[in-house]
């Protein structure tokens, strides 16, 4: 027996627009990431750089669980940390510098 949405008050749409909007914000954490973690590869090994580049090209396609697993796969778990704190320190500075400029538009 299955309910329609107006009979269960729109729950089920609820969910599936929460959902929905945690995949958006995965999906955008992950493009950033990506650019972070290319930028780190770049200027500290090279080799790792081209090989996580062709993987990306393979997986761009794929979904992002089936893509991380492979980049994370093909870059080793050292890099792959490394990256996950670069991305870290990433987003704190970006919010420092937008938490900076809205005190500075309130004075």
């Amino acid at each position: 027996l299955t309910m329609s949405a107006a009979a269960t008050g729109g729950a089920s749409s609820r969910v599936d627009s929460s959902s929905a909007v945690q995949e958006k914000g995965e999906k955008k954490r992950f493009r950033i990431f990506i650019k972070v973690f290319m930028k780190y590869l770049q200027n500290r090994d090279t080799s790792m750089h081209s090989r996580a580049k062709a993987t990306i090209a393979l997986c761009s396609r794929n979904g992002i669980t089936t893509t991380k697993r492979r980049l994370r796969s093909a870059v080793g778990e050292y890099h792959w940390a490394r990256g996950q704190a670069y991305l870290d320190h990433h987003l704190k500075l970006k919010e420092f510098k937008k938490e900076r400029k809205r005190m500075m538009a309130a004075q």
